[in-house]
């Protein structure tokens, strides 16, 4: 039984990397490569799926989301 959870485990590890380097923009690929990389997801099932998830994108340049109150604009239109 444990055996079975860890494939699926996996399996959805590869997928989730496979679905991720398909969609991100191939400016914020690093290697510039998608190709090789889902070669990496998929020969190299556990591994590869982690190498791409830690080091094949690019880091983002800040926040997602800015809560109402880290949000300086929204702070100065609330009543004091």
């Amino acid at each position: 039984m444990v055996k079975v959870i860890l494939v699926i485990v996996a399996l959805g590890l590869m997928i989730f990397a496979l679905i991720d380097a398909w969609q991100v923009p191939a400016a914020e690929v690093r290697g510039g490569n998608r190709f090789l990389w889902t070669l990496a997801i998929l020969l190299l099932p556990v591994v590869g799926a982690l190498l791409w998830l830690f080091f094949g994108r690019l880091p983002e340049d800040g926040p997602r989301y800015l809560g109402p109150d880290d949000d300086p604009d929204f702070l100065r239109g609330m009543p004091q």
